[in-house]
């Protein structure tokens, strides 16, 4: 591959008749890089790593719903008071469930977030007010 300075280029143009100008324009331009460009690269993988980030901070402060958490909570009260039946019983274990799943998932998108940053975990947990 060929490659000219910009100033040998201009002076070429200036060298060729004016009718032939809009057919080297049209020519120049099929020649232009499209979405192959360092910039654009650049730009697209800054802009992938953002969404990234973004999805895994939005599991990370993932919580119950308030309703949720204080159907937790009471039913924790009646298990500690022995006053659960066993249909309570039930929803507490699936509750519990959920919140460890839950906290497996926001375990593993702090180490992520904390990874893609190139940053200690302990500085991701300090962010979102964990530690």
């Amino acid at each position: 591959m060929t490659t000219v300075a910009r100033r040998d280029v201009l002076v070429m143009l200036d060298d060729l008749p004016n009718d032939l100008l809009p057919e080297v324009l049209r020519f120049l331009q099929g020649l232009k890089p499209r979405s192959s460009s360092p910039r654009s690269a650049t730009s697209a993988a800054a802009s992938a790593r953002a969404a990234q980030e973004a999805s895994l901070l939005d599991v990370a402060r993932r919580h119950l719903p308030a309703a949720t958490q204080r159907r937790l909570d009471d039913l924790r009260i009646l298990q500690e008071e022995g006053r659960l039946s066993p249909a309570e019983r039930a929803e507490l274990f699936d509750l519990v469930d959920r919140v460890e799943q839950q906290d497996a998932e926001r375990a593993e998108a702090i180490v992520a977030l904390a990874r893609l940053r190139g940053v200690a975990v302990s500085e991701v947990l300090r962010e979102l007010s964990l530690v």
